[in-house]
C-alpha cells in the first residue's frame, strides 16, 4: 500500500479525504454507465486504494471511473484460466489511454507469482517504459458462463484475480535484444504480454514437480566428487534462492542426448536451452564430452532471454545422472533465475561457492591475516556474482590478481574471458571513476562488440569507494567465427578511450617541459577549455618553440578562454594552449594576435 505520508488511508483527514474522492467517482462511474453492476464500483475502490491520497485528489473523478469502467469491460467475461490482455494504442478512446496520450495495457487473469514482474519484463523486452502501474487483487465471483457477478478485497486461499492498468510512457521505443517489435507495433506489444502471462501459468503451475526434480538431483550426484556440497547448493536453491522456470533431462545415448520430462518452460522438446542443443542428433563433439564428465553441479548461461519475473538471460544449473556402472548417462538441466539472495549475498553464505572462492583464496598465495589476503577476500566478495559461478577457479583468480595490482596502482584494466563454448566473451573493465559516464560506457562497450564482431548482450555497473568504476560487459558471438583479439591492444585502446582531457594535457606538458613545469602548468590550464574541447581533441607535445613559452607566460587573469575563440588562453594574449584542433567548432572571427598561428589552422582531430 503506497505511503500517504500525512495523509494515512485508514485515519483522520486523510480517510476523510479519500472517502469524499471515492465518492465523487462513484457518482462519476453512475453517471458514465448507468447500466453498470456493482462489480465496476468494486474495481474503481480496488483502483483508488492503490493511490495515495494526494495522486488521488490531482485524479478528475470522470478519468478514475472511466479507468475503471474500462478495466470492468475487459473482465466482465473471462473463462477459467483464460488471460484477458488489452493494449489501447495511443489516440484510444478518451479515458482509456493515458494521461499524455500514451498507451494502456490492461490485464485481469488469476492471481498467482510473478505477474507484475513478467508484465513489466515484456514491456522492457519491447522498448517500451512504464509510467504508472496500478495492480489489485480482489476476490472475485463469476456464473458458469464466467460472467464477473462481484468483486470485492482479496479472500485469503481465493479465488481472486489479479487486475493490472499499466499506463506506457509516450516516446519512442528502445529495443532491449532481438525481436523487439517496431516503434507502433502495439499488436506486437499484446503478442508479448499475452505469452509472458502464458509462461507464468506454465512455470507456475509446474513449479511442484520441479521441484521434486531439484530434490531427487540431491541424491543423484552425492557420489559424484565435491557430491556433497553440490547437493547442499540444490537444497539452498531449493529454499527460494531459485526461481525455477523449467526443467529437462538429457539421456546420453551412443547417438547423442534425448531429451525427456520436460515441465515449465521446457515442456516443449524443441525449447531452445543452448544453440549447441538445438539438433540434438548434431551436438558438437565438444558438447557431448563436456556432458559426459563426471562432475556434480556446473552452472551457465542460457541463450535465451525469459520473460517470467525478469527480462535477462536465463540461468542453467546442470546435474548429473549416473548409471549402475557409475558413469553418466544423463544430465539435468534446471532453467531458471537465480534470486536476489544469490546476488546480495555474500558468496562465503552459499553452499559450494563458498568452497570455491577458499579455494580460490588459497592458491593466490596470500598468507592468511595479511593485507594481499584481506585484499582477495573484499575481491572476491564483490566479484561479479555470475563469473563466481560460471568460470573455473584459474579464470577468476586470474581477474582478482589484476584487481588486487588496481589497488595499488589504480588505472584502466581489462579482464577476459571466453565462453568455452564461443557463445560469449565476459570483459571486465575497470575506468576511472572521476570522468566514468554513459558516453564513456556505451564507448567501451562498442569497441569490445567491435573486436570481437559480436553484439553488447548485457552490462552490470560497480562504483565503491575505489577510484575506478568497474563494469562487467558480456558480448554475445557466434560459435566458431569469433576473431583472435590482441587483449593487450585492445586494452590500450580502452585505456586512450577512458583517459580524461585532464590527464592527457598533463602528460603532454610533462612531456613537453618536463615533470615539475607541467605539473605547474597542468595545474593552472586544465580546466581553462570550454566542454567541446577535453571532449573532442587530445593535446599532443609540441616544440618548445611553438606555444610551451606563452602558455608559461600568459597572465593568470580569468581560465575560461573566449567565446569567440575556444582556443585562447586569456582575452589579452595569443593562443598559447597546445591545444589541436582541424577548425574553430565556433565559426567565428579569431581576435588572436596576426603573429600566433589560430587553432583552426595548427591542430588535427583525435581519433
Amino acid at each position: 500500500m503506497p505511503d500517504d505520508g500525512a495523509l494515512p488511508h485508514g485515519t483522520g483527514q486523510g480517510a476523510g479525504m479519500r472517502g469524499e474522492l471515492l465518492r465523487e467517482a462513484e457518482a462519476a462511474l453512475t453517471r458514465l454507465g448507468p447500466a453498470l453492476p456493482p462489480a465496476a464500483a468494486g474495481i474503481l475502490h480496488a483502483l483508488a486504494e492503490g493511490m495515495p491520497v494526494a495522486e488521488l485528489a490531482g485524479l478528475a473523478p470522470e478519468t478514475l471511473a472511466a479507468e475503471a469502467a474500462s478495466l470492468f469491460s475487459l473482465a466482465e467475461t473471462r473463462k477459467p484460466g483464460e488471460p484477458r490482455i488489452r493494449v489501447t494504442a495511443p489516440g484510444g478512446p478518451s479515458g482509456v489511454t493515458g494521461r499524455g496520450a500514451g498507451a494502456v495495457v490492461e490485464v485481469v487473469m488469476d492471481d498467482m507469482p510473478f505477474l507484475v514482474d513478467s508484465a513489466l519484463a515484456a514491456l522492457t523486452l519491447s522498448g517500451r517504459t512504464v509510467r504508472r502501474l496500478l495492480h489489485p487483487i480482489l476476490g472475485v465471483a463469476r456464473d458458469a458462463a464466467g460472467r464477473l457477478r462481484d468483486a470485492g478485497p482479496a479472500v485469503p486461499g481465493g479465488p481472486n484475480e489479479s487486475m493490472m492498468r499499466i499506463e506506457v510512457a509516450p516516446g519512442a521505443a528502445r529495443r532491449m535484444g532481438p525481436g523487439a517489435p517496431a516503434p507502433a507495433d502495439w499488436p506486437g506489444v499484446e503478442a508479448a504480454l499475452v505469452q509472458a502471462m502464458t509462461e507464468v501459468r506454465v512455470a507456475v503451475s509446474d513449479f511442484a514437480p520441479m521441484l521434486d526434480r531439484l530434490t531427487s538431483a540431491e541424491g543423484e550426484i552425492a557420489a559424484l566428487p565435491d557430491g556433497a556440497e553440490a547437493a547442499a547448493f540444490l537444497r539452498w536453491l531449493g529454499e527460494g534462492n531459485f526461481v525455477l522456470l523449467g526443467h529437462r533431462l538429457l539421456r546420453l545415448t551412443p547417438t547423442g542426448p534425448v531429451a525427456e520430462d520436460g515441465l515449465g518452460l521446457l515442456r516443449d522438446d524443441g525449447a531452445t536451452v543452448f544453440d549447441a542443443l538445438r539438433d540434438m542428433s548434431a551436438v558438437p563433439p565438444a558438447v557431448s564430452e563436456a556432458l559426459a564428465q563426471p562432475i556434480a553441479l556446473t552452472i551457465a548461461k542460457a541463450n535465451v532471454r525469459v520473460r517470467v519475473h525478469r527480462p535477462s538471460y536465463a540461468d542453467v544449473i546442470a546435474t548429473r545422472v549416473l548409471g549402475a556402472d557409475g558413469r553418466v548417462t544423463g544430465v539435468r538441466l534446471f532453467f531458471g533465475l537465480f534470486a536476489a539472495t544469490a546476488y546480495n549475498r555474500s558468496p562465503r553464505g552459499i553452499p559450494w561457492l563458498n568452497s570455491k572462492v577458499a579455494r580460490v583464496l588459497k592458491v593466490s598465495g596470500a598468507a592468511p591475516d595479511t593485507h594481499d589476503a584481506r585484499a582477495f577476500q573484499s575481491i572476491l566478495d564483490t566479484w561479479p556474482r555470475d563469473e563466481l559461478f560460471q568460470a573455473t577457479e584459474e579464470e577468476i583468480l586470474a581477474g582478482a590478481r589484476v584487481a588486487l595490482d588496481l589497488t595499488i596502482r589504480p588505472r584502466p584494466a581489462l579482464a577476459l574471458r571466453p565462453d568455452p563454448f564461443g557463445r560469449f566473451v565476459s570483459a571486465i573493465v575497470w575506468m576511472p571513476r572521476e570522468g566514468f559516464d554513459t558516453r564513456l560506457r556505451e564507448r567501451v562497450g562498442r569497441l569490445l562488440a567491435s573486436a570481437y564482431g559480436g553484439r553488447l548482450s548485457a552490462f552490470y555497473i560497480a562504483l565503491g569507494d575505489s577510484p575506478l568504476a568497474r563494469v562487467h560487459y558480456v558480448i554475445g558471438t557466434t560459435p566458431g567465427a569469433s576473431p583472435e583479439v590482441d587483449a593487450a591492444a585492445l586494452e590500450a585502446a580502452i585505456t586512450r578511450a577512458a583517459r580524461g582531457f585532464p590527464d592527457a594535457l598533463a602528460d603532454a606538458l610533462a612531456e613537453g617541459v618536463g615533470e615539475a613545469e607541467g605539473a605547474r602548468l597542468a595545474a593552472r590550464w586544465a580546466d581553462a577549455f570550454p566542454l567541446p574541447t577535453p571532449t573532442r581533441y587530445r593535446p599532443e607535445p609540441r616544440s618548445p618553440t611553438c606555444g610551451w613559452p606563452r602558455l608559461r607566460s600568459a597572465p593568470a587573469g580569468p581560465r575560461r578562454p573566449s567565446r569567440a575563440c575556444p582556443a585562447r588562453a586569456h582575452a589579452g594574449s595569443s593562443c598559447a594552449l597546445p591545444i589541436r584542433a582541424r577548425r574553430c567548432r565556433w565559426r567565428m572571427p579569431c581576435r588572436c594576435s596576426k603573429a600566433s598561428t589560430s587553432a583552426r589552422s595548427r591542430s588535427s582531430p583525435i581519433a
